[in-house]
């Protein structure tokens, strides 16, 4: 565990749905200390994005705690854990909703009352740092949906947050604007959890995996025990052997044979 302090603390957390009574969460409990970047794994249902929500002021436990860098998440500190938390959904059109590209990075900024200079500025290099500075005047709507994930990850990077946190970020980009998210995930010095299924993405990123099954957090450990445990990845749908074979047909030269991916 780093010596840095905690800046997310989950403790006994369970909730479920108003219109259910069957738990979503289950006794969650874990800390994610500052700068960490953190994978959140799991087949489809395991209750990843419910967590996120939690960790972003959308939803609240039926019982248990929710510490955002000391403040403990509720309907009466929702201005602090949105300042601090910037949560980028998984589907962007539940996020994008201003008339143009430009004047949705700019929402959240003005919001913050910065000065019209530093609203401009950030804007720009947010853009630039998800490659869409040639988009700002574009309707976010008529974009592809790798444009608008893009647009919407800008949107959040703008405001400086102390927690990042990507509901699978990879999903609709190309192989080109996945390498620019990574080489972004990698620089940036805030605290990070991803949620997604890609495991290579996930292998460049971060340094610690939390495993949830059925709403409950089954294992929490380095990033290369993950990978020497292909029971704990076969059991739960996550193999990514698939894509090493693929690329060693295509490029037989240029890739390892499958046999020497180092899952045992």
């Amino acid at each position: 565990m780093s010596h840095k302090k905690p800046i997310v603390q989950v403790q006994n957390v369970f909730f479920a749905y108003h219109h259910s009574r069957t738990d979503i969460l289950k006794n969650i409990n874990f800390e994610v200390c500052e700068g960490e970047s953190v994978a959140l794994v799991g087949p489809n249902g395991a209750g990843k994005s419910t967590l996120a929500s939690h960790l972003g002021g959308i939803l609240f436990a039926r019982s248990g705690s929710v510490l955002i860098d000391g403040v403990s998440a509720g309907s009466s500190t929702l201005k602090h854990i949105r300042h601090v938390v910037g949560l980028v959904f998984q589907n962007p059109d539940d996020q994008l909703f201003c008339p143009t590209v430009g004047e949705e990075i700019e929402f959240g900024l003005m919001n913050m009352k910065l000065s019209p200079s530093v609203v401009h500025n950030r804007t720009i290099e947010s853009a630039r740092a998800m490659n869409i500075q040639h988009l700002l005047q574009k309707p976010a709507h008529h974009l592809s949906g790798g444009e608008k994930k893009r647009v919407a990850i800008a949107a959040v990077l703008a405001m400086n947050p102390k927690i990042l946190i990507l509901d699978e970020p990879t999903a609709n980009l190309d192989p080109q604007n996945e390498k620019v998210l990574t080489d972004l995930i990698n620089s940036l010095s805030c605290t990070k959890m991803i949620i997604s299924h890609d495991l290579p993405i996930l292998f460049q990123t971060c340094q610690r995996i939390l495993v949830m099954v059925d709403g409950q957090v089954r294992k929490d450990c380095p990033v290369q025990e993950f990978m020497l445990d292909r029971n704990l990845i076969l059991e739960h749908g996550l193999d990514y052997r698939f894509k090493c074979k693929c690329c060693q047909a295509i490029h037989p030269e240029r890739f390892p044979s499958t046999q020497q991916v180092s899952i045992p």
